[in-house]
């Protein structure tokens, strides 16, 4: 590895050809750093380097001048390129890898002072990512793009590094929902959506949003790029898609088009999806009840990593998929409910079949890099080894047949058998594999006559090498003379200082001078050296040719690669609700399209995980078309909050499936689930905590359906007394008369008990507090009844606050009951 660019040098005023071709090509790509490929490193120049440096926790350098001033550079070494890059897409940069198509040799050939030919084969940004180092393994990674066409507006995202490719019409107010749920690491929009303030307001919290100009969006361009790119005549095979789907897809493929140049990855048919058919979750709701994140922002003690069992990385993908979007056809929740039930009651088989997946690679996203030409003989390998679980998959759910249900069975035809494959994969490759294609090593002995014969005229050479090693040491009487070889000068003859005298032969010829060592060639030693490039070119060639071939025999088959992980990922999100219902006791819902919401010994997965086994307090809950709004009373810390949301996971498992933690459930299925619980001042857009309660609250009113599940803690809090109530009660009013939805209401106003009076299917509920000797014991239990106290006073005592305080406060109390 050569050190010396990250020297300074020595440099006229005038600029290099190569780094008139450095600039060249950057100003093609002004958005992205450049990684400029230099022997065995990238090195980045001028603003890029000042930029990267620092995040690259590497030394900012010079290299050369510009107009009598130095030219900053930072440099990585390309082998280690990934864990750069992985520290530069985190802080949101994207980056231009420019290679070397050439050697200086081949360049030199042309002229010799031609400068070797570079080119940019790809750009990296957060939502095109396919290298395993970059990506998290059970994680998905959305890029996203967004247009509309006469009001109409449409989402499509890709997952490039899996081939998952969907679009969906939607309406405004559905576009936080929708990104939510996604969590895309890029989205690209129209630029001419970016005048509309609103949805401007909501692509702010996105990660890392990509304008694009509106003629991108083209309806003719963008469908013509999809027919091209999927080699048909109509996309209504795959279905009837509307003007602004196509644009949006297009759009979407053109960018895909533009970062991977010559090398496309994989990209199932684009599929259409109903965002009807799911139950709706807006961005606020998924953040409260810490679905697929804490409120810090991490997976630790959220609903996704307490639901996780699954054993591969394809099956977690999909269970986050689920979280995304669950059901609400009844059909389809209880036929995964079923299959799940399978898998509970015959342990034999999910240990059998779990220990099997467990050992399934990621075939998906090996198979996309196959797909791009952007692999390593490891994805070959982790191609074969999971056709092989697949199979293994097949032949034991073919044996244990009489106990699957129909939908289990129905999976089987789609573990297509790979026998042929698996075996000219085995027979072709080595068991030990190096990390780099251009390693060369990866072919096994035997596969190839024509290879095997120039590595046995390898081997010989570097047997010639050895004999002539042990001629010159018998010559020179130098019995430590040894024979060596590196980057800079190839071959060359060896002796320690003291040993130079020996050295008298003509044939020995001085090539460099160290501290202790002395290096020398001869012309016999050049020969055997040139012979063996020569030899290694070949063979690495042949190599190469032979792993291209066996790529294109996976390619031929990737639609079935694709379908079998696909059911291995379905089959493993199944198996490990099963596992998770076994480990926590959860049992199977019932789930129609009825009124009833009826929970007997509900608990939260996640809280319930969190405290010893057993002092998880359970409630029960019953909603019904009589009875639909529970308004709950009682002081903090008794446990409102985590009643309200565990009701609301309660739904969200049983709708993708799940088995529940409860004694038993029935779930009258959902279609959208709003919660209001808790707020903080939204500075950066100036708005107060009652303004962002406010404008939650009447998201809520304005969107929620008879069907739809409300859970609302202490509206109008934020605000003084009497109009905090008057907005409560108004608001209680509004959901019970117009939207009519199943509502869970916490309150502090206990004014608000009376409407029990007024509102015929509103009921009063409390949060039992035990008083006994003086002390306030809080019991957890939901109970029928109003609160009569507060207990504020008691909560700020055992929060620790000094004893005057609590003192003082007791006294004003008495004051103002009286």
């Amino acid at each position: 590895m050569n050190n010396s660019i990250f020297k300074e040098v020595e440099c006229n005023n005038a600029i290099t050809p190569m780094m008139q071709q450095y600039l060249s090509i950057k100003s093609q790509h002004k958005e992205q750093l450049l990684f400029y490929r230099m022997g065995d490193f990238y090195e980045l120049f001028f603003e890029d380097a000042i930029i990267a440096a620092p995040i690259l926790d590497i030394a900012l350098t010079k290299r050369g001048q510009q107009d009598g001033q130095n030219i900053p550079m930072c440099g990585v070494p390309f082998h280690a390129a990934e864990i750069y890059l992985q520290k530069l897409i985190k802080k949101g940069f994207s980056v231009a890898i420019c290679e070397q198509l050439e050697t200086p040799q081949e360049a030199k050939k042309r002229s010799y002072k031609a400068v070797v030919r570079r080119e940019v084969v790809r750009i990296i940004t957060p939502g095109t990512l396919m290298e395993d180092v970059l990506l998290s393994p059970k994680s998905n990674n959305y890029l996203a793009a967004i247009t509309s066409f006469k009001d109409n507006i449409a989402v499509a995202w890709v997952e490039i590094s899996t081939g998952e490719f969907s679009v969906s019409s939607i309406n405004e107010s559905a576009i936080s929902a929708l990104l939510s749920n996604l969590s895309p690491q890029e989205v690209i929009v129209d630029d001419m959506l970016l005048k509309d303030e609103q949805i401007r307001d909501t692509l702010s919290v996105s990660n890392f949003v990509t304008p694009k100009p509106h003629s991108l969006f083209d309806l003719k361009r963008t469908q013509a790029r999809l027919l091209n790119f999927f080699k048909i005549n109509s996309l209504t095979g795959f279905d009837h898609f509307t003007q602004q789907e196509i644009a949006a897809a297009g759009c979407l493929l053109e960018y895909i088009q533009y970062t991977q140049k010559r090398s496309l990855p994989y990209l199932s048919k684009l599929k259409r999806i109903n965002q009807d058919e799911f139950l709706l979750i807006d961005a606020k709701t998924r953040k409260h009840l810490e679905i697929e994140k804490n409120t810090l922002g991490s997976k630790n003690n959220s609903l996704l990593e307490v639901l996780d069992k699954t054993v591969t990385a394809t099956g977690g993908r999909l269970l986050s998929r689920q979280l995304n979007f669950p059901l609400i056809d009844e059909k389809t929740i209880n036929q995964r409910l079923n299959a799940v039930e399978v898998f509970f009651n015959n342990e034999e088989l999910r240990v059998a079949l779990r220990k099997i997946m467990s050992n399934f690679p990621d075939v998906e996203r090996a198979l996309s890099r196959i797909y791009s030409r952007r692999c390593a003989p490891k994805d070959l390998n982790a191609v074969k080894e999971g056709l092989f679980v697949s199979n293994q998959i097949a032949e034991l759910l073919q044996y244990n047949k009489e106990d699957l249900n129909d939908y289990l069975e129905s999976q089987l035809p789609q573990l297509a058998l790979f026998h042929d494959l698996i075996d000219q994969l085995k027979e072709a490759l080595n068991p030990e594999l190096p990390a780099n294609i251009k390693d060369g090593g990866y072919i096994r002995s035997g596969y190839s006559p024509q290879l095997d014969n120039l590595i046995n005229f390898k081997n010989n050479i570097n047997l010639k090498i050895g004999e002539l090693c042990d001629q010159y040491r018998f010559e020179t009487r130098i019995n430590n003379l040894k024979i060596q070889r590196n980057n800079v000068i190839g071959y060359f003859v060896e002796v320690t200082s003291l040993n130079n005298n020996k050295i008298n032969s003509e044939k020995f010829i001085h090539r460099q001078s160290l501290g202790n060592v002395t290096r020398y060639i001869t012309e016999d030693l050049k020969k055997l050296e040139s012979e063996l490039l020569v030899c290694d070119e070949r063979a690495l060639q042949l190599e190469t040719s032979i792993f291209e071939e066996l790529c294109e025999l996976i390619i031929a088959k990737a639609d079935s690669i694709v379908l079998s992980a696909v059911t291995i990922a379905r089959l493993d999100f199944l198996a490990s609700m099963a596992e998770l219902a076994k480990q926590n006791n959860y049992v199977k819902p019932i789930v129609d399209s009825g009124e009833n919401f009826i929970i007997k010994g509900g608990r939260h997965p996640v809280v319930e995980l969190l405290m010893p086994k057993g002092e998880f307090t359970t409630n029960d809950c019953a909603l019904d078309s009589n009875n639909n709004f529970w308004l709950m009373t009682g002081p903090n810390m008794a446990g409102k909050s985590t009643f309200l949301r565990q009701n609301a996971v309660v739904a969200i498992m049983a709708q993708i499936g799940s088995f529940v933690p409860a004694d038993e459930a029935h779930i009258g299925i959902v279609d959208k689930i709003f919660s209001r619980i808790g707020s903080g001042d939204n500075i950066a857009s100036g708005q107060s905590t009652f303004m962002v309660e406010m404008l939650e609250t009447a998201y809520i009113l304005n969107n929620a359906t008879k069907n739809s599940l409300v859970i609302l803690d202490e509206i109008g809090r934020g605000t003084s007394t009497y109009d905090g109530l008057s907005i409560a009660w108004s608001v209680i009013e509004y959901l019970h008369n117009t939207n009519q939805s199943k509502v869970l209401f916490a309150t502090h106003y206990h004014e608000l008990n009376s409407l029990e009076e007024t509102l015929s299917r509103l009921q009063c509920y409390n949060m039992l507090v035990q008083e006994w000797d003086g002390k306030t014991v809080f019991l957890h239990k939901v109970a029928k009844g109003r609160a009569n106290k507060s207990y504020g006073i008691h909560v700020a005592e055992l929060s620790g606050m000094p004893k005057e305080v609590i003192k003082r406060a007791y006294e004003i109390l008495q004051q103002l009951s009286q």
